[in-house]
């Protein structure tokens, strides 16, 4: 079926956002080029929200953007809408026109192949971004369960970031997290190491007292890293069950949503007895990968 020519024709779905900037900046780290190549994204819309997900058939990674129902203006969705794959970079394009405070409408018509993006109400910010026929295909973002989660600042994350930079190849990172202690090592030999008390700046959840769990992982594609950290001054560091083994950096858009990363941990210790057997965490840090 054609895209209807009538002035108001039906729409699976609709709905505005503000500000553009929260869009802007998650799109800008979902399309970057070392992390996401092609510059496609997965989209998803259903009665919870707007979904866009990446994946990195290199290193695992996935990077997710989800903008719930319930922080969305006007939110309808009459139809969902699955596994259709666009163009991000194009997307990236026509939102770099819009201010920070500027508001977003995405809607689709029924029958249409593409998604409609208008910037404000000006008349001459509108673009249609067409579904992409691809030869290939990648998992919606999986559901996810956690077993625990510590706060870091964004400030943290850069220095992290600028830490793994200064070493090269070595993208080595160590968390440790207690009820009331987070210590990260960055680094292989004479590790970046950082501690500080969560009573005294931010917290952890999901343990219990006395119990200390550590993850080791390789922390790449850090462009797109520095540029999801311009989002919010906090992220969390999630340790998960679901998908097991992997360990999620989110980024909370408050009442807007998300946009996360998950990434494949080389190892995850739940408890303080099995860490210390394997020589402890800074140990475990300096092994080569």
């Amino acid at each position: 079926m054609a895209e209807s020519s009538d002035k108001n024709p039906e729409k699976t779905f609709n709905f505005q956002l503000n500000p553009a900037i929260k869009l802007k900046q998650s799109i800008e780290s979902l399309k970057d080029h070392e992390f996401n190549p092609k510059g496609v994204g997965r989209i998803d819309i259903s009665e919870k929200g707007f979904e866009i997900t990446v994946i990195n058939s290199e290193t695992n990674v996935g990077g997710y953007l989800f903008l719930k129902s319930s922080g969305l203006i006007n939110f309808h969705c009459s139809k969902s809408i699955g596994n259709k794959l666009i163009n991000l970079n194009l997307t990236s394009l026509f939102l770099v026109s819009s201010t920070d405070d500027d508001t977003i409408t995405i809607y689709h018509v029924v029958g249409s192949k593409n998604l409609t993006f208008i910037i404000g109400s000006a008349p001459n910010k509108v673009m249609k971004i067409e579904f992409l026929e691809m030869n290939f295909e990648f998992d919606k973002f999986p559901d996810i369960i956690f077993f625990c989660e510590a706060v870091i600042t964004t400030d943290l994350l850069r220095q992290m970031i600028q830490k793994l930079e200064e070493t090269g190849k070595t993208q080595q990172v160590s968390v440790d997290i207690t009820e009331k202690l987070v210590a990260i090592l960055v680094g292989g030999k004479d590790p970046w190491i950082y501690k500080y008390d969560t009573d005294k700046i931010v917290g952890t959840r999901g343990l219990e007292p006395g119990q200390q769990h550590h993850a080791w992982f390789i922390l790449q594609h850090l462009e797109a890293m520095k540029k999801a950290a311009n989002l919010a001054p906090c992220l969390l560091i999630c340790f998960l069950t679901e998908p097991p083994n992997f360990v999620m950096m989110r980024f909370n858009l408050r009442e807007l949503g998300d946009l996360a990363f998950i990434i494949e941990a080389s190892k995850i210790f739940q408890n303080a007895d099995d860490l210390l057997r394997h020589g402890g965490a800074q140990e475990i840090a300096m092994q080569p990968v």
